[in-house]
């Protein structure tokens, strides 16, 4: 052994306290880093973390959504399966236990639709025709289903659009809730289309046609963000908005009734092969949000609902005024069947649904 050359000791006692202390941090690293390690999401083609995705576990309760790091929100010391579904990747079941370096690597979903030609050298009006689907958690346990076909009429100057509702249905879990209370609570509504609820504009999206990774383009005054991405194949761009990073949750209080929003988040992705993202390339819409509501005094516990709300376009035409007049006066409704291409719902989400009634 060498001597301290400060002091002549074989070991000096600063060194005895450096190497005490040393041993400490390395112990205490040991104990952290497993309480610490946290299973996340990525996309399989570059990397990046996946976020906003809904995470079941294996007894089919939904535990919430992937952070903005793609981190999954397990409970505590869980060990059993899981299951993720985002509406740009293909649902993916796993067990934690098995998970290589703790990523987990999504593969992407390509959804597209037929090319479009139009009939009319001026027509009058663009038809959007969508399946849209949703679906509530009531303190993490699947509560409602909702999905439908619908048509939406664009005018191609100024004016409103119009929707017509080709097939609907509404399903529940009565045995939780009962055949006549607190539907309101778990209902979802499908997404309607509305050129200003947008979350980007073509002129605003005419600079963002070449980015790399995420471009964030709005922070809003709650810690809101707001920023595009260009997916896997570079046709397609994603425009998100995420609410999950706010310092403080929103409450409302009106007639007896307390709801406080805790996460928003709401994806578009549009064909971006021949333009900016505008309606008239629309593929398909997500929005979730997590609300606390609390009816009727403080004493009563707080009902945490989850709702995903998703809208997939599955064609596009064009029609004149008169055939936009005789569409909607048609009322005739079909059973709603999911079309080609519609990613399916999740193996543990289907199983809960066809349980509905």
């Amino acid at each position: 052994m060498r001597a301290c050359g400060g002091c002549g000791f074989l070991i000096c006692m600063k060194h005895l306290r450096d190497m005490k202390n040393s041993i400490i941090l390395f112990l205490l690293s040991l104990l952290v880093l497993p309480a610490a390690a946290q299973v996340k999401i990525v996309d399989a083609c570059d990397g990046s973390p996946v976020t906003a995705a809904s995470v079941y576990l294996a007894d089919g309760r939904c535990a919430g959504v992937s952070s903005a790091g793609g981190v999954l929100p397990l409970p505590a010391g869980y060990d059993g399966t899981v299951t993720v579904q985002h509406i740009n990747y293909k649902a993916k079941t796993f067990a934690t236990d098995t998970v290589t370096g703790m990523t987990v690597r999504l593969e992407p979903c390509v959804y597209s639709i037929p090319e479009v030609t139009a009939r009319y050298e001026r027509p009058d009006y663009m038809v959007i025709s969508v399946y849209a689907r949703g679906y509530a958690m009531g303190d993490s346990v699947p509560a409602s289903f909702m999905d439908g076909l619908y048509d939406y009429y664009v005018p191609m100057g100024k004016g409103r659009i119009r929707r017509k509702v080709i097939g609907e249905r509404r399903l529940y879990r009565s045995d939780l809730y009962g055949d006549d209370t607190d539907k309101g609570l778990y209902v979802m509504v499908p997404q309607r289309l509305n050129r200003k609820r947008l979350l980007i504009n073509r002129d605003e999206a005419a600079g963002y046609d070449d980015v790399d990774g995420d471009t964030v383009f709005s922070r809003g005054r709650r810690g809101d963000v707001t920023g595009v991405r260009l997916l896997a194949d570079r046709r397609q761009m994603e425009v998100y908005k995420d609410s999950m990073f706010a310092s403080d949750d929103y409450t409302v209080s009106l007639f007896g009734f307390r709801a406080r929003l805790t996460n928003l988040s709401r994806r578009e992705v549009y064909d971006v092969s021949n333009g900016s993202p505008a309606l008239e390339n629309l593929l398909k819409m997500y929005v979730y949000d997590c609300i606390y509501w609390r009816v009727h005094g403080k004493s009563k516990p707080e009902i945490r609902v989850d709702r995903f709300n998703e809208l997939y376009v599955t064609g596009m035409s064009y029609v004149s005024k008169a055939e936009m007049k005789a569409a909607l006066s048609d009322k005739k409704r079909v059973e709603v069947a999911v079309p080609a291409g519609v990613p399916p719902l999740n193996s543990s989400l289907a199983a809960a649904v066809g349980a509905m009634r």
